[in-house]
């Protein structure tokens, strides 16, 4: 079992033209019709919200991974050293948060009260059937 967010990788490879026409549209009305020194703040901020925006999805992509072992999950960010383990018997419910139709976002509730979140999932309903098969 592997989690994979190729689904939402295409959605963001569409996006990022739009939103970088979007930001050099918004950039050209600001430095044409605002005074200068705040048009020049507002475009430097909105093009640093853009490479923020890139360099998210990327890490997110990259860094972000679950692993499915045969009595626990572990799920991992490290870049912010991010290291969490569930045993199956732990989850009490499993929820697919509806989004687009190709990746969705899957709430694991655990007895204790917490959420463990997975987002941008291609696979939801086949990890959700897997988690309460396990549970």
């Amino acid at each position: 079992m592997k989690v994979t967010r190729e689904n939402y990788a295409k959605f963001v490879s569409k996006a990022i033209p739009l939103l970088t026409l979007a930001y050099f549209l918004q950039a050209y009305f600001y430095l044409e019709y605002a005074p200068e020194a705040v048009a020049k703040e507002v475009v430097g901020c909105l093009g640093l919200s853009l490479v923020g925006l890139f360099i998210y999805y990327f890490v997110y992509d990259r860094y972000h991974t679950v692993v499915f072992h045969p009595t626990y999950m572990e799920i991992r960010f490290d870049p912010l050293q991010i290291h969490q383990e569930c045993l199956y018997r732990e989850i009490m419910d499993v929820q697919i948060k509806d989004g687009k139709k190709s990746y969705h976002h899957v709430m694991i509730h655990l007895k204790s009260g917490d959420v463990l979140k997975l987002a941008y999932v291609d696979n939801a309903h086949t990890i959700r059937k897997y988690l309460l098969e396990r549970a």
